[in-house]
C-alpha cells in the first residue's frame, strides 16, 4: 500500500506555499510518468520527484506536487474515505 502524507519543508518556512505530498512504499522501478498518472486522477500534478541514492537506485519514495490545494485535498479526502472503508471491512471480518 502506498503511503501518503503532507510534505512540509524549508520552502514553506520561507513563506513559499506548495501543495506537496510525500509518497512512500512506491514500486522501486516505477517511472515518474506512472506515478504522475496515478496522482493526476485527483488534479493537475505540477511535479513528481522520485528519490534516488548515489547508485541511482530508488528507495521507493518521493514527492508529488499539485498546482492547487483543492486537488491535494481531493486526494486526501479520497484516501481518508478509502481508509475508513478498509478499516470498516477489517472490523467486520474480525468480529
Amino acid at each position: 500500500m502506498i503511503q501518503v502524507r503532507y510534505a512540509d519543508g524549508e520552502r514553506e518556512c520561507l513563506g513559499v506555499v506548495e501543495y506537496k505530498l510525500f509518497v512512500g512504499s512506491l514500486n522501486k522501478q516505477a517511472p515518474i510518468k506512472e506515478v504522475e498518472e496515478i496522482f493526476s486522477k485527483y488534479g493537475q500534478v505540477e511535479d513528481v520527484y522520485l528519490m534516488h541514492d548515489e547508485k541511482k537506485q530508488s528507495p521507493g519514495c518521493g514527492f508529488v506536487k499539485y498546482s492547487h490545494k483543492i486537488w491535494l485535498w481531493q486526494l486526501l479526502m479520497h484516501l481518508m474515505e478509502f481508509t475508513q472503508l478498509t478499516a470498516a471491512r477489517a472490523t467486520c471480518v474480525n468480529i
